[in-house]
């Protein structure tokens, strides 16, 4: 057994090791089909923000890097509506009642669109980590795929989108 050990302490420092923006997607790249459910469980696509940019960001209620980055993003909260940017929230595997009861309590921006997500959306855009942070343009494609970004590298980059750069 001691083989197997060493053979699984390999694997997770690979994994500490490997950036998890390797598996994130390309600027340039189209934003892919996706769909999900609201609070209220109606059906979202994603296709009805086509010609609008968006702010998409993954992560849970619990998650304390997901909450900062909520606070990092309301510090640009003038930005994204001056832009008429959309920011569409994803909560993955919680229930409804649990993110509503996180948004009565959260003193940030809430999102403009809010979504349950099961697994199938953070399967999609394989996320691994969170919060995982996309800037999406108005032609529906991928601007920027990150981890946490502090409020200014956040705005740098969405005047960098607006400006085509």
């Amino acid at each position: 057994m001691p083989g197997r050990t060493y053979s699984i302490a390999a694997f997770l420092l690979a994994l500490l090791i490997l950036p998890v923006t390797c598996f994130a997607l390309q600027k340039g790249d189209q934003f892919p089909e996706l769909s999900g459910k609201t609070l209220d469980s109606r059906d979202f696509n994603f296709a009805q923000l086509k010609g609008r940019p968006f702010l998409l960001k993954i992560g849970t209620t619990w998650c304390p890097a997901c909450k900062e980055q909520s606070t990092e993003i309301s510090k640009i909260s003038t930005i994204l509506d001056n832009n008429n940017i959309r920011y569409v929230e994803v909560f993955v595997q919680e229930t409804a009642a649990t993110i509503n009861s996180y948004l009565e309590r959260d003193k940030n921006r809430p999102p403009d669109i809010v979504l349950r997500d099961p697994g199938d959306i953070a399967r999609r855009l394989n996320v691994f980590a969170i919060p995982r942070l996309l800037l999406v343009n108005e032609n529906f494609r991928v601007f920027s795929d990150s981890n946490p970004v502090d409020s200014e590298t956040l705005a740098d980059r969405i005047n960098d989108m607006l400006t085509g750069k």
